[in-house]
């Protein structure tokens, strides 16, 4: 995808990392921003929350490491620059 599409949904994401999942009118605008089709951005939203999210939450879990925003953000935004 083009780096400013990648930029405005990670952007999205960070900012709702806690539960990572845009409401339709939501992935709608995210969309048209990003000059992205609908299949475009839905896939970025199933990779991202699959091999990154989901990976770090369960990690987490695992450490018995609270899942707050503030845990979330420090291991997401490595992974997602």
């Amino acid at each position: 995808l083009p780096e400013e599409a990648t930029k405005i949904l990670t952007k999205w994401f960070l900012d709702h990392c806690e539960y990572p999942y845009p409401e339709q009118a939501e992935k709608e605008r995210l969309q048209r921003e990003a000059a992205l089709t609908s299949a475009q951005c839905s896939n970025w939203f199933v990779n991202k929350r699959g091999r990154v999210w989901k990976t770090v939450v369960n990690e987490m879990q695992k450490n018995e490491v609270p899942v707050t925003r503030e845990n979330l953000l420090s291991r997401l935004k490595p992974l997602m620059s």
